[in-house]
């Protein structure tokens, strides 16, 4: 298994993108760092519990290179959900994906990638966890 890229949210969550080549698959994996956080904890933790908080569960999404067309991994924007901001605005998980010159998009709810549009030069640049624009 190979690290495409990591990305950390504005509400702290880390993700990871990985290439496992025997399978050809794409794997999204996330950690919430607010509950790894053992400074903040509550006096009486248990520290096994942070420690299994630090331990990737199942990965968040997975998707087939052949979905993306074979292209090369180029580069992710995600805009974390908002249940951690001092108001939620019931924001969900968005995640998009650079391949190459397309950009491809998906949400909880979504079972595959789904096609944004081409760009003639690929690459996001984040204005903030809501935004990027493309140059």
């Amino acid at each position: 298994m190979s690290i495409c890229t990591t990305y950390i949210t504005d509400t702290s969550d880390l993700f990871v993108l990985a290439y496992k080549f025997e399978t050809k698959k794409y794997y999204l994996y996330m950690i919430d760092l607010d509950e790894c956080n053992f400074m903040e904890s509550e006096e009486g933790t248990d520290l096994n519990d942070i420690d299994k908080a630090f331990n990737f569960k199942e990965e968040t999404f997975t998707y087939n290179e052949e979905e993306v067309e074979y292209a090369e991994f180029t580069q992710i924007h995600i805009r974390g959900e908002s249940r951690k901001e001092n108001i939620d605005f019931k924001l969900q998980l968005q995640v998009f994906i650079l391949h190459e010159e397309k950009i491809y998009r998906w949400t909880p709810e979504m079972s595959s990638l789904e096609y944004v549009c081409s760009v003639s030069f690929p690459r996001m640049i984040p204005i903030d966890d809501q935004s990027f624009f493309i140059k």
